[in-house]
């Protein structure tokens, strides 16, 4: 059984996660994305934005943002959040995130977890 997260009823949707570059193959383009789904009874996803972040271990910087009113409805899919290469020189951790923030009300939005995988 896989446990998941559900949001309901939130005006400040925020999730995070870190990650240590040394684990992972150097050379290899690797990507972060987000699995999720919306509920068909959601509500408050058409007034603002979703933004993800993915930050390297250089304090660089990818910034997306999702508007997911124009997501489909009771299916899996996944939300881009970032790619990069592995430098084998350079270590230390790596931080994605997804977050939106209002002061409407937010429900509906489930949330399997993120995959670093290789992009080929």
């Amino acid at each position: 059984m896989v446990e998941v997260a559900e949001v309901r009823g939130v005006c400040w949707l925020e999730i995070r996660g870190k990650f240590e570059m040394g684990r992972l193959t150097p050379g290899i383009n690797y990507e972060v994305v987000f699995v999720v789904k919306i509920k068909t009874d959601n509500y408050g996803w058409d007034e603002v934005p979703i933004s993800r972040i993915l930050t390297l271990p250089d304090g660089s910087k990818q910034i997306h943002k999702e508007d997911f009113s124009k997501k489909p409805t009771s299916k899996w899919f996944e939300i881009p959040v970032g790619e990069f290469i592995v430098d084998a020189k350079k270590g230390g951790p790596f931080e994605f995130s997804m977050f939106g923030y209002s002061g409407v009300r937010k429900s509906g939005l489930v949330i399997k977890g993120a995959i670093i995988r290789p992009k080929f």
